[in-house]
C-alpha cells in the first residue's frame, strides 16, 4: 500500500482525539472514520467500521492497512468537530412557534 502513494490519514482535535480516515477522506458524511484516544485506537475503529468493511471487501481500500499506510496531517479544515447534544425538536419547535393569526372560524368556534 504504501508503495502506491495512496495513504490513509491519521489527524487529532484540539482535544488531542485521535481520527484515522481512508485515502480520499473528504467529509464525515461520504466516508468513514475511526476514533480513539490514541492513533492505534482510531485505526482499529476505522478498520472495524462496517463501512470500511464492505467498501475494503468491493476494493476500494486495503482491508488491513499497516501502520506504515498512514500519515498524520492536521484535521481537515472543512470537517467541524461538534459535541452531540440531545435536543427535543418538538418542545423547542411548540415553544418558538408563532400565534395562530385570529380567524373569523376560530372566533366563532369560541364562543
Amino acid at each position: 500500500m504504501a508503495s502506491d502513494s495512496i495513504f490513509f490519514l491519521l489527524f487529532h482535535d484540539a482535544d488531542g482525539h485521535w481520527y484515522a480516515a481512508p485515502p480520499g477522506f473528504q467529509t464525515l458524511l461520504r466516508h468513514p472514520i475511526g476514533q480513539g484516544c490514541t492513533r492505534l485506537e482510531a485505526i482499529d475503529a476505522l478498520v472495524a467500521h462496517p463501512e470500511f468493511v464492505d467498501r475494503a471487501n468491493r476494493g476500494e481500500w486495503a482491508p488491513k492497512p499497516r501502520l506504515v499506510d498512514f500519515i498524520e496531517a492536521d484535521a481537515p479544515r472543512w470537517t467541524t468537530w461538534t459535541p452531540f447534544t440531545n435536543i427535543d425538536f418538538l418542545a423547542e419547535a411548540a415553544t418558538s412557534a408563532p400565534a395562530e393569526p385570529a380567524t373569523a372560524a376560530n372566533t366563532l368556534s369560541s364562543i
